[in-house]
Order: structure tokens, then sequence, then C-alpha cells
């Protein structure tokens, strides 16, 4: 299934193209389909190689159509991270709130994706907040900790999400649009332990923007980053 580059009918249509990595059932499919059809499944049926949907907004007056890559979780299917990685302007690096393992794993996943794309922009996503607010105030504590840790390593936003309770799904969205074209973010951040988290402090969005600048301006090759820009200017109008 390939991308269609809808920018290059129209100066006013882009694809933002966003990949999903993480360990095993820990939501990445779940969480898609619940942004793109806003249906929440527990019936889990797991990834097997890469799945695709797409959803398209309107932001003023430029179409934006995001095309959303979810990659299986075993290893075996590493082969195919190219397909989620290559030409992505957003990664969402997904790990379980209510199992630490995963979180643990995110570090590998990112220095498998940055091998391959050095520009996009990460997000360090957890997901079954849900699962996560029934677990010992210690463990959340924990893992809130260790999350928050990582996120400003990967000069990350970091969202906490549920599918199922529709938590933070649409927002982390806006957040991608509010990075990828350089917009002002008006959700309101959210910070305290053993909450829902919502954190894209502007400090982050800058550094992480700098550093996605550096890469690209190394790299000759065209991507979607280019199709941005020209949204982003046809937004501003």
């Amino acid at each position: 299934m390939a991308e269609t580059k809808a920018h290059d009918a129209s100066r006013n249509n882009v694809v933002v193209k966003v990949g999903m990595v993480g360990d095993a059932q820990v939501g990445k499919t779940t969480l898609m389909v619940k942004y793109v059809e806003n249906k929440f499944d527990e019936e889990y049926i797991m990834t097997l190689g890469v799945n695709f949907m797409e959803k398209t907004i309107t932001l003023r007056n430029t179409e934006i159509t995001f095309s959303i890559w979810d990659l299986g979780g075993q290893r075996e299917f590493l082969s195919m991270l190219p397909l989620v990685c290559n030409d992505a302007v957003a990664i969402f690096f997904m790990f379980d709130l209510s199992r630490k393992s995963t979180l643990n794993s995110v570090k590998e996943w990112y220095r498998q994706v940055r091998g391959l794309n050095r520009s996009a922009y990460a997000f360090l996503v957890g997901t079954k907040y849900d699962l996560y607010t029934s677990m010992p105030a210690e463990e959340q504590r924990d893992i809130d900790k260790q999350a928050r840790k990582f996120a400003k390593a990967m000069h990350a936003p970091l969202i906490f999400t549920s599918a199922s309770h529709s938590i933070n799904v649409q927002k982390m969205f806006k957040v991608v649009l509010s990075r990828v074209f350089d917009l002002r973010c008006n959700l309101d951040e959210i910070s305290g332990a053993g909450e829902p988290l919502l954190l894209f402090s502007k400090e982050e969005g800058e550094a992480a923007a700098s550093k996605a600048k550096k890469a690209s301006s190394s790299s000759s090759s065209s991507s979607p980053t280019e199709g941005a820009a020209d949204a982003r200017k046809g937004a501003a109008k």
C-alpha cells in the first residue's frame, strides 16, 4: 500500500506520514483504529507485519491526510521497519503503561528507528492509561518518573492515552500538527503525577525542531517534510 502524495496534486493538500513502533500488544493498532474510525475493539488481533490507515482533516484551507503506519511488535517484523519509518515526519514510540518492560524496550526501538530516520519528530506515547490508574501508587510513580526521563532524553512530547476511554487520542494528533506545521498548540498541558500526562513544552518542541532541521539539512533526498512546509505556508494564509 503505497503512500499517495496528495500534495503533488495541490499545494493546499499534504500527506503527513506517522509511524507507530513498540512492543507487541501495547495497543498500537487499537489506538490507530480509535483515531481513524472512532472505534474500540476489545478483541485483540495481533498485527502481522504492517498495518496502514489514513484519515483526512482540514486545517484552515489545507487538507491534511494522516498516513499512519503501524509495525507489529514481534522481532521477526523488524525487516519491515523501513516501510514504517522512511519518510515519516513523526514517530510514536509506544509502550503499555501497565507493563514497565515495554517502556524499557523504547530505548532499542528508538535506536533502530533513528538508524533509518533521524529527522522525524519523536513522541513517547503510553497506552492503556485506564489500567495504569488501577496499579499501586508506587508503581505508577516509578513508570511516571522513567517515562518523563525518557521523553526528556528523546526531546519528545510525553502523552498518556487510553483508546477504550478516549483519553488524549485526538489530542496527540493535534500535538503532531503543532510540531509539523510549527503552529501554536492551544491545548492545556497535563503534568500532575498519576494524571493522563500531556506534555509538549515549548522548549522541548524547539529542541526537537532544531534537531530535526539539522538532520534534514544533511540529506539531499526529498521527504514529506517538504510538503509539510508547503502546507504550513498554505495554512498561514
